[in-house]
């Protein structure tokens, strides 16, 4: 078994040509994992997951066609890495009319069409046996267009601007025909995996008169599925075919146009759509996230700069305060946020707190209608209603009657017997966020802090994207916006008059574990000699993106664990 322990997700390829598009697309950055007897390479990676920890994930190429090396290389990733889902992504050649090159096809069925065929006087008679990928991973594809429109809507314009840069060499009208000039579709049906590549137009229509569901023919998946069903575990699996021919005499030409462009196309439609699966959270994980709560060990890892100025802080004469917690994504916002808890807790205030959530509205370009529902969310954590009797705010009057409906929810804080901690969540700030959070902090926190009765903390957990993308590519402009928008949110509370009895403040931004601290940690808590903290110290940064400090959490969680037993 890998030090590294059960990963989330392994992807396998067939091919270097295809493992090489993945990882120009999704650019994975990890350590490569040698097996040394069959000398066999493996990239561990983390993939970045939109408001959760990141996948561990494992992937590589078998450098062979066919399901017999197929099923070798996954019994060794299954033996190996333990994975909760298995991923086989590919090309494929079409055998449907609807199916075109730059297309991707997910199976619900996949069919090992020569499998337990019999040979007669009279010809060779076919029997073939069926696998089932997962249902819900095949069923998440199916709905994707509705549960993640933005995704999917992003998905199709990539899709659009790449094919009108791979075809400009395919002019002949014949080869054109065969292809997806517009967005790539997704389609879902039967596969055809056997031993023989397609490109022969007799040999599909014998495919076709067997099946006439069939989608798409390739090599690999059938013989990967049979292992994960004789492994008897309990991995989901996912087949992603990316089409590159139409399995019949003009594979070659297709093929050779632009040197391999079509196929790179097919690929990249395919990466795509998993690195959506993969940003959403779509995937199971080895150790279920919600069902592995925080050690108290862990939440010792101590952040003494912010620890301590949040300490300055509910140190301070004042009965509401608002803090914003912020940084990068996997930067230990929830454990941050707990350790606030935690000192809130422990102030000196008398009485008993209670913890509420409330949600941040999504995004939407109607302001009013996003300033309604945060209002009637903070109204429902403190037991009151809000029902304003104007529809907007936006006039003298409409103001007023929102001020008016919000008394409330103010005056249940004043009368609560308890003290409040109150905290939000902003994922991906968009624009608009600012102008949101200005306005609630106004009608809310603001008169709380002028009201001189409740004591209230709110806190505010701010989650951006890390730093990616090459310069003005629309990656680096989506970082870059939210970190500007994140910025701007600190610095106004900073800057904001409060009412004596009141206080705004952002702490410093979170950062990576240092290797002060994690050194600290394991000789504190794991009782290691010096020299060895700082040699398992360096080892942890380097296996965490430079200590990135939710990866660094988990792997003290598997260091825990692993001593326990």
């Amino acid at each position: 078994m890998t030090p590294q322990g059960q990963v989330d997700v392994a992807i396998i390829f067939a091919l270097e040509e295809e493992f090489d598009v993945f990882c120009e697309h999704v650019r994975p950055q990890g350590r490569t994992e040698r097996d040394h007897r069959t000398a066999r390479a493996f990239l561990l990676y983390d993939q970045l997951v939109d408001g959760q920890a990141p996948y561990r994930c494992v992937t590589s190429f078998i450098g062979t066609m066919g399901a017999e090396d197929a099923g070798v290389f996954t019994s060794m990733v299954l033996t190996r890495y333990r994975p909760a889902t298995v991923v086989v992504i590919g090309l494929a050649g079409s055998l449907n009319d609807d199916v075109l090159v730059g297309d991707v096809v997910v199976p619900d069925e996949v069919d090992s069409y020569l499998q337990d065929g019999k040979v007669t006087p009279s010809g060779f008679v076919p029997s073939g046996r069926t696998y089932r990928p997962h249902v819900r991973l095949t069923n998440v594809i199916r709905y994707l267009r509705l549960t993640h429109p933005e995704a999917f809507a992003e998905l199709e314009r990539e899709s659009r601007a790449d094919v009108k840069r791979s075809i400009r060499d395919a002019a002949h009208a014949r080869l054109r025909a065969a292809i997806r000039t517009d967005a790539a579709r997704t389609h879902i049906g039967h596969l055809a995996s056997g031993p023989v590549v397609g490109a022969s137009k007799d040999f599909a229509d014998w495919l076709r008169s067997r099946d006439r569901k069939y989608l798409a023919l390739e090599m690999e998946t059938a013989g990967v599925m049979n292992v994960v069903y004789q492994h008897a575990g309990d991995e989901r699996l996912l087949a992603i075919r990316a089409i590159s021919d139409l399995s019949d005499d003009r594979k070659s030409l297709l093929d050779g146009v632009g040197g391999g462009a079509l196929r790179a196309l097919a690929m990249r439609n395919a990466v795509r759509l998993l690195n959506v699966l993969m940003r959403a959270g779509e995937f199971d994980r080895a150790v279920p996230l919600a069902t592995v709560p925080m050690p108290d060990e862990l939440l010792r890892l101590d952040r003494h700069k912010h620890r301590s100025c949040l300490d300055d802080l509910l140190a301070l004469p004042c009965r509401v305060l608002v803090v914003l917690i912020h940084g990068e994504a996997d930067q230990g916002h929830e454990h941050f946020e707990k350790v606030a808890l935690w000192r809130t807790r422990a102030a000196e205030v008398q009485g008993p707190w209670r913890r509420r959530r409330i949600e941040w509205p999504q995004p939407s370009p109607r302001a009013d209608m996003r300033l309604g529902l945060l209002l009637d969310s903070f109204a429902t954590a403190v037991g009151a209603t809000f029902a304003p009797t104007a529809p907007k705010p936006t006039s003298g009057a409409g103001e007023d009657a929102w001020l008016a409906a919000l008394e409330p929810a103010l005056a249940a804080c004043d009368r609560s017997s308890d003290r409040l901690f109150l905290h939000h969540t902003i994922t991906k700030p968009v624009e608009g966020d600012l102008e949101l959070w200005t306005r609630y902090l106004h009608m809310v926190w603001l008169r709380l802090a002028a009201r001189r009765r409740a004591h209230v903390v709110c806190c505010l957990k701010l989650r951006r994207a890390e730093r990616a993308g090459f310069p003005l590519s629309r990656a680096w402009r989506l970082t870059r916006s939210q970190h500007r928008i994140a910025r701007a949110i600190a610095t106004s509370l900073d800057k904001q008059a409060v009412p004596d009895d009141g206080y705004c403040a952002a702490l410093p931004e979170l950062s990576s574990a240092t290797l002060e601290d994690i050194g600290n940690w394991l000789r504190a808590e794991r009782q290691f000699a010096t020299s060895e903290a700082i040699a398992e110290a360096e080892q942890i940064v380097t296996l965490t993106r430079g200590g990135r400090f939710d990866l660094v959490i988990e792997h003290l969680a598997e260091l825990l664990l692993d001593t326990r037993r």
